[in-house]
């Protein structure tokens, strides 16, 4: 547990929190008296980096602690990106690299997910999901698809972009 500050704001660490420093971003950090903390960090760049900062809604527009509780998934990638790290085999690089775009990958799918999990309107929109994907050689008229989720059209569309990354009619 602790604090961190940066030129947005101040955020509490707590346990699962992640922490997203850009390069050169202004930031300090206290760790609370009573608990401490241990800190692991992975220092990465590059074109596809930029590329995901740039590109995703979550990671662009991210307050500087995002706290999504515990996933052993993200903790096992962590882990094993540390471990490639410090055993500095051959062609270690690589195989980090990759397993740091699974990780952001994962964080986002995490983050999108707790938006859903468990509401009314991922229901609706994995219905409308399976009603194009039952009719993927025809046109789907997406206004009725929307009528028929009991949406109105624009918030069926909205909340279908957030869900799926793209517009019904793109997917």
């Amino acid at each position: 547990r602790g604090i961190i500050e940066t030129a947005d704001g101040r955020y509490e660490v707590k346990p699962g929190s992640i922490i997203l420093i850009y390069p050169g971003e202004w930031h300090r950090y206290k760790p609370s008296f009573n608990t401490g903390w241990r800190e692991h960090y992975i220092a990465f760049s590059g074109i596809y980096a930029r590329y995901l900062f740039q590109n995703s809604e979550i990671l662009s527009n991210h307050p500087s602690v995002l706290n999504i509780g515990f996933h052993e998934h993200l903790l096992n990638l962590f882990t094993q990106i540390i471990d490639l790290v410090y055993d500095k085999k051959p062609g270690f690089q690589y195989v980090c690299s990759g397993l740091l775009i699974q990780l952001l990958g994962n964080i986002i799918y995490v983050i999108k997910n707790q938006e859903f999990n468990g509401k009314e309107v991922e229901h609706k929109i994995k219905h409308a999901m399976l009603r194009i994907q039952e009719q993927y050689n025809e046109p789907v008229d997406m206004e009725k698809l929307a009528n028929q989720c009991n949406m109105g059209y624009s918030h069926f569309r909205k909340m279908f972009k957030k869900y799926t990354g793209v517009s019904p009619l793109q997917y």
